[in-house]
């Protein structure tokens, strides 16, 4: 019996269960898995790569060891890793648990082959390329599905309205506005943004409704808030909410979405609802092909492990530059038809890890530097600080991208009749309130985000908006100025703050964050869900656990002085509060 022949069977075998048990979480449980539905043909060729390494070298070390060498010994190993491989998918299972029911498994499967030898055998023989050409017809079938798919819905889009204006939708993924010399940070982060401001209209307090991606960006493409839709943790955004892909589809734009955080904004995520194109995972990416085995995603989860190896960046992650590169050849491809794209640009996300020369623009590159920021762990003050120049790095990387990207949409006569809108999902904590990472507060440095709208003869160019506004709203303001109806969508066009037409003390900004599991527990998000209000100057934060904290932006942006306890300020309070429990009714009026 063929052991090379057995190895690459146990590995087909392994990778086929792992993908047929992610497809059964993933569509019949609702589960999310962060991975691309590729894995029909990505987990099987992981698995099989990782049986091929890991069978030489059991098959190297048994010409040492003559206790390695039978055939019960080759299977016990292989089938312990296959069916351990299998258990890590079941994520209430412990790993210790995993490890020792993958071994009473392996051990019986072990037995039954040696019990039934030729049987064994000539089931290995006989299905071991029947296996492989399933997992090349799959991988082709999906491939071929995709493509027809986008080729029919194309060819099935109305005729669009003539002189329809072309929109670019940006998100600069974890960008937070104080570290943008648009907004006077001390660094010039954002030279080419500086230079756009002079022909759009920059707003200097935009707050996003969310701090973290998925409900982020679903209330970005729908205009609802967090909690009127599904988007969180474990849900992906749910159909039934009219986005602006299926709004501008319908109105014959080509649509296309260009992503790099791949995983809370992936297809897995309900965000590619509407959308012709919508380009994820990068499917050639040795990398993420890798991480088709749940073996290696779990060892690239140990951060001690990834420190050690210096192994920092995020499989298969998209540069901006590629990012660019695709939507420029996607835009080529058809110059017929206006066109909605999205564009989500990752590269300013832990890891902070910006190509030369941005990587030492604000400082040198840090020997022994660990960038996978986890709340897990307390950074010291210099760490913090070389993890914000290269942060800075990340953002300077930005700025010139869209230059370029700019530059390109300006040598194709696009630019002219296309609205650009700029903004982040959310930002990030760098040590403030004792906190890092995002998703797991509702102060400032979470919440503010860059807000720029460029759209040559549609706005007031030069403008610049002091108000607090939400991104909420852009769902309705990009159908106004594209000429549409904005009240297809939720909320209030931002054009009002501009055109003079809002009262900015009757201004409310609602954010919300839902409670967050493996937080520590001094992290506010771990104790419950949390929303935020702010009007005029004033910022209340609310948690289902019954804490509060009231700020006054203006005098204290930095929020080191509660102002709760100061009698002077209950009607205040009250008033913030009615404001919060009208929107999200989880915070009951008698909740404090």
């Amino acid at each position: 019996m063929s052991r090379v022949r057995v190895i690459l069977w146990l590995g087909l075998i392994a990778g086929l269960a792992e993908a047929a048990l992610l497809a059964v979480a993933r569509f019949h449980f609702g589960r999310y898995t962060h991975l691309p539905p590729d894995l029909v043909w990505m987990s099987p060729l992981a698995s099989v790569i990782v049986f091929a390494v890991l069978g030489a070298i059991f098959l190297g070390l048994a010409r040492l060891i003559k206790a390695l060498r039978s055939l019960r010994a080759t299977l016990l190993f292989l089938s312990f890793i296959a069916f351990f491989n299998a258990l890590l998918l079941v994520s209430q299972l412990h790993q210790i648990a995993s490890l020792v029911l993958a071994a009473g498994f392996a051990n019986l499967a072990a037995a039954a082959a040696v019990r039934f030898p030729t049987l064994f055998d000539k089931t290995v023989r006989y299905s071991i390329v029947p296996l492989g050409i399933v997992v090349i017809v799959a991988g082709a079938a999906l491939h071929f599905l995709r493509r027809s798919e986008e080729t029919r819905r194309l060819a099935e889009l109305p005729t669009a309205s003539r002189g329809a204006p072309n929109i670019v939708f940006i998100i600069w993924d974890t960008v937070r506005s104080t570290n943008l010399s648009l907004y006077g940070y001390g660094r010039a982060t954002t030279p080419f943004l500086d230079q756009l401001a002079a022909r759009s209209v920059v707003f200097e307090r935009a707050a996003s409704p969310a701090s973290w991606t998925l409900p982020a960006h679903a209330s970005l493409f729908t205009g609802a808030h967090p909690h009127e839709v599904e988007a969180d943790w474990a849900a992906p955004l749910e159909a039934g909410k009219l986005t602006l892909a299926e709004y501008y589809t319908r109105r014959g734009y080509r649509s296309g979405a260009f992503v790099g955080n791949t995983y809370y904004c992936s297809e897995e995520s309900g965000l590619n609802r509407g959308f012709i194109k919508y380009d994820d995972f990068v499917r050639t990416d040795p990398s993420q092909i890798m991480m088709g085995s749940a073996l290696l995603r779990m060892i690239y989860a140990k951060y001690p492990l990834r420190h050690f190896l210096r192994l920092h960046e995020e499989p298969g992650r998209k540069s901006a530059a590629r990012i660019n590169r695709d939507v420029i050849a996607w835009l080529d491809a058809d110059r017929e038809r206006p066109f909605f794209v999205f564009l989500n640009y990752f590269d300013a996300h832990a890891p902070y890890l910006p190509p030369a020369p941005y990587d030492t623009l604000f400082g040198p590159r840090a020997r022994g530097r660990n960038p996978l920021i986890s709340e897990e762990r307390r950074m010291s003050a210099e760490e913090l600080r070389i993890e914000v120049n290269a942060y800075d790095g990340a953002i300077r990387y930005l700025d010139q991208r869209l230059r370029e990207l700019f530059t390109a949409l300006q040598r194709r006569g696009l630019l002219e009749n296309t609205v650009v809108v700029l903004t982040s999902d959310h930002g990030e904590h760098f040590g403030e309130h004792g906190l890092i990472n995002h998703g797991n507060s509702l102060y400032l440095p979470v919440l503010h985000v860059p807000l720029l709208i460029h759209a040559p003869g549609r706005i007031p160019a030069g403008t610049r908006v002091s108000d607090w506004v939400s991104t909420s709203n852009l769902a309705a303001t990009i159908a106004e100025l594209a000429g549409q109806d904005m009240r297809a969508f939720p909320g209030e066009s931002l054009t009002q703050y501009w055109k003079g037409e809002r009262n900015s003390a009757s201004t409310r900004v609602l954010s919300e964050v839902s409670q967050a599991s493996g937080l520590p527990d001094e992290y506010p998000a771990s104790h419950g869900d949390m929303v935020s209000v702010i009007s005029g100057n004033y910022q209340l934060i609310r948690n289902t656990a019954g804490t509060e904290e009231l700020f006054d932006l203006n005098a204290d942006p930095a929020q080191l002085r509660d102002l709760r306890t100061i009698d002077s300020y209950r009607p205040l309070i009250e008033k913030l509060r009615r404001m919060s429990t009208d929107t999200a009714s989880r915070f009951r009026p008698d909740a404090n």
